[in-house]
């Protein structure tokens, strides 16, 4: 299975960010068949980091703040 992300592009021009997903098909003696890829909307995902680094940043300056008044 490998993973890799990109920035796609709708049929209406907008883009999201999304991971390409390929796994190889083996037969019973291991020899490659085909491959299965798919598309997902990683946006949620991305939003959700993005979300959790600027709290992480908010609590670092808290503690510095806290740090300093002690």
């Amino acid at each position: 299975l490998k993973e890799v992300e990109f920035e796609y592009r709708r049929k209406d021009g907008s883009t999201f960010p999304g991971s390409l997903q390929t796994t190889a098909i083996l037969d019973a003696a291991g020899n490659y068949v085909t491959s299965r890829t798919v598309v997902v909307d990683i946006s949620a995902r991305k939003a959700a980091d993005d979300r959790i680094r600027g709290l992480n940043a908010e609590l670092r300056q808290q503690a510095v703040r806290l740090e300093a008044a002690n």
